[in-house]
């Protein structure tokens, strides 16, 4: 009888299906193919490494292309999928494998660097926005690349070695001054430079036509197709979409604001050298009369379980959860995995309070955690010990009879090296915490 393979049905010659690229006895690799894709396999070129200026490379035992669409090959160079990055969902699951969903189909990949590939599909998605201010005039330098003179807004430069490392290395420069190092976080954020002294640097622009306000020696606000910031020769500071005034006090100052797209709300302060100039601020930029508020973000630190306070400190790291029981432990478990994303059908819910599906014969499943198609069984144990073997044997058990098709075991004990070996042999996904893993894990999402 012919060996065939456990995804697509494809005849195997080997362990491992070519058409598919799913392995024998290991779930964790296996990619699927819908029975009604025929896209031809066409030769395409892949280079082994990526580079700064390189937009394809090696992901584990596969090949990607991200220049134009998310191009998924074998390590023949045929082509596999290629899909469009506007219908492409992209995530990384908590078992370090970069998950494409894509038409009904889920692809999953792994290699050393599904982080940086994750960050760069993401980046080819939705270019991120930088808004950069603090000090007036300061030159920020990618190598020697100019990204801007602040207060300003960057679109980051496309950067593997930024994407590896997860931040942008930059230099703040003024003429006259000394530089400046600093890192921003590979992600849209908004981060605050600060440096005095030095020259101003040279600002480069265009100078827009229209209805123009002198705020004071240094800055104007000029009414075109949109409201703009600029400098005192003209230069284009900040385009400020849809920009409105909020006039402080007895007339003392006042803020420009604005919602820029994937940052948020920007508010650039201004002070006029007369109060006649805040009456004609407020006739070009009036305010509006319902500004929505920022939604408060929902922390997942917090709670309480028969009487104990789910809240992490510090103090709860530095003492292993020494004031936490079994069940408590269990509850900030599930804590964590909800603010990674992950929906808790058994356990401690934090944002309703509630324990869900809660039983004290709990059939080897602590915790129940759904994401999409993923359903984790978590076996939690606040143990000095460590988890042998047969624990980890019979979570894999409990998985079959629960639906589950992953397994996640937290031990703060550590586990011996019988259960590492069953976690990497299993049929499916399993993932192993112990307290280091667990404790940053904590302060990562918690704290």
């Amino acid at each position: 009888m012919p060996i065939t393979c456990g995804e697509c049905g494809e005849g195997l010659t080997g362990d491992t299906c070519m058409l598919c690229g799913w392995t024998a006895g290991n779930g964790m690799y296996a990619e699927v193919r819908p029975e009604n894709d025929v896209t031809p396999r066409t030769e395409t070129p892949a280079t082994n490494t990526v580079t700064d200026d390189q937009q394809s490379g090696t992901l584990g035992d596969t090949r990607l292309d991200i220049s134009r669409s998310i191009r998924i090959m074998d390590l023949e160079d045929r082509t596999i999928f290629d899909i469009p990055f506007d219908s492409a969902e992209c995530s990384t699951d908590l078992f370090g494998a970069l998950c494409i969903k894509h038409g009904g189909t889920k692809t999953r990949l792994k290699g050393p660097d599904v982080k940086a590939w994750r960050r760069a599909i993401q980046y080819r998605q939705d270019t991120p926005t930088w808004y950069l201010h603090g000090d007036e005039n300061c030159a920020v330098l990618y190598g020697d690349y100019p990204l801007g003179v602040t207060p300003c807004l960057i679109n980051p430069p496309f950067s593997w070695e930024a994407f590896r490392s997860g931040s942008y290395d930059t230099t703040i420069n003024r003429p006259g001054g000394s530089p400046v190092q600093m890192k921003i976080q590979c992600k849209t954020c908004s981060p605050k430079i600060k440096y005095t002294g030095g020259e101003p640097a040279v600002r480069t622009g265009e100078r827009p036509q229209g209805d123009e306000l002198v705020l004071n020696s240094e800055r104007k606000l000029v009414i075109a197709d949109k409201p703009y910031l600029v400098d005192n020769a003209g230069v284009v500071v900040l385009p400020m979409p849809n920009a409105y005034a909020d006039i402080k006090f007895l007339k003392r100052g006042a803020t420009i604001s604005w919602e820029q797209k994937d940052i948020g709300r920007i508010s650039i302060p201004v002070h006029c050298n007369n109060k006649l100039k805040y009456d004609r601020l407020a006739q070009m930029l009036p305010k509006p009369k319902n500004i929505p508020k920022p939604k408060k973000k929902f922390s997942y630190n917090g709670g309480v379980y028969e009487g104990v306070d789910l809240c992490i400190t510090q103090n709860d790291l530095d003492t292993r959860l020494g004031r936490f029981g079994g069940y408590a432990f269990e509850a900030v478990c599930a804590n964590v995995l909800a603010a990674t994303g992950y929906i808790i059908q058994k356990g401690y819910d934090v944002r309703s309070g509630k324990m869900l599906g809660a039983t004290k014969a709990d059939m080897g499943v602590d915790i129940l955690a759904v994401k999409g198609e993923e359903r984790i069984i978590v076996q939690c144990k606040l143990w000095q010990n460590q988890c042998g073997g047969p624990d980890v044997n019979k979570t894999i058990g409990a998985a079959s009879t629960q639906g589950g098709n992953a397994v996640l075991m937290i031990c703060t004990g550590g586990f011996t090296s019988q259960a590492i070996q069953i976690s990497q042999e299993a049929a499916i996904p399993v993932l192993l915490w112990d307290w280091a893993k667990l404790r940053s894990m904590m302060r990562k999402h918690l704290l």
